[in-house]
């Protein structure tokens, strides 16, 4: 990292903040009315043409666009944190992250025992194993898996972070899991019936799953110092819209639980805990590592 002065505080990753900020201040309220009133809980998708969805869509796409230019444009001075030091934050967040990962882990595996409980032979599965890829239990098992492997991880993060220990960068081969973890997730989710002239909640899970993973990865190689030079930028560019849609996800479910009106969620997408779990580690790992220097990195 570069030895020129760096801004410190929440101002120094400026924009990064009030995209989040903004993100989540428009988009959250917006998808709440989109589930309560256009939105089909048999099957998540849109009941019809609507003007807020094509507002929506333009939101999402400035919060992944907006922070992608901003980041690239100035690659060259986002710094990223890597040298030990106590960063509670960072470390009660990735605990969390852990704890929703295990719950992840528990509902994952129940899936998989419900899909594989279940099997009758028909034409098109007539095998155990023919039916369990395709309707998704291998899949199931397999986010069940790394996401106890993900667990580990970040409650081995938690505890550098906490206990200012060094060496995090020794861990190198778990810091894939999360990354494996959300592709998993991803393919579970390719198992369902889709629509994409009406997708709801499968087309923003699906992206969230795949601004994690592009946020998770340059992260890993940070974290590992594994071909790691240059990928500040991503961690940041990645990490912003990882935050919103994470939370474009989470908060919504969570505000029509609490209203009462829970029968008009999806059943196949439920709260997920880890997600909101995400969003908390990601926006840790912005404010605690992310910075901007006042001359580029060399």
């Amino acid at each position: 990292m570069s030895n020129a002065s760096e801004k410190k505080g929440l101002g120094k990753i400026g924009l990064f903040i009030y995209v989040i900020i903004a993100g989540i201040i428009t988009t959250v309220p917006l998808r709440v009315y989109q589930i309560l009133n256009i939105t089909e809980p048999e099957t998540g998708f849109y009941t019809g043409k609507n003007f807020t969805i094509t507002i929506m869509y333009a939101l999402i796409g400035i919060c992944f666009v907006l922070p992608f230019a901003y980041g690239l444009k100035n690659k060259k001075m986002i710094t990223f944190s890597d040298t030990s030091g106590l960063r509670i934050f960072e470390g009660v967040a990735a605990f969390i992250f852990a704890a929703a990962l295990i719950y992840d882990v528990v509902s994952s595996y129940n899936v998989f025992i419900s899909l594989y409980e279940n099997f009758a032979p028909t034409s098109e599965m007539p095998t155990m194993s023919t039916y369990l890829n395709k309707s998704g239990a291998m899949a199931s098992l397999a986010q069940a898996i790394f996401a106890l492997l993900s667990a580990m991880y970040f409650a081995i993060i938690g505890m550098y972070d906490i206990k200012d220990k060094k060496g995090i960068s020794k861990i190198k081969l778990p810091a894939l899991s999360p990354l494996v973890w959300c592709i998993a997730r991803i393919i579970h989710r390719f198992m369902r019936k889709i629509s994409y002239m009406k997708v709801g909640d499968l087309f923003f899970e699906l992206m969230m799953l795949a601004v994690l993973a592009l946020f998770l990865l340059p992260l890993a190689q940070k974290f590992a110092d594994v071909d790691g030079k240059g990928k500040e930028w991503k961690v940041a560019a990645y990490g912003v819209p990882a935050v919103v849609f994470c939370l474009i996800c989470f908060l919504p479910r969570v505000i029509v639980t609490v209203i009462g009106k829970s029968d008009m969620l999806l059943s196949s997408s439920p709260i997920e805990f880890c997600d909101g779990a995400a969003a908390l580690f990601a926006i840790a790992v912005l404010l605690g590592r992310i910075g901007i220097s006042s001359s580029e990195n060399k």
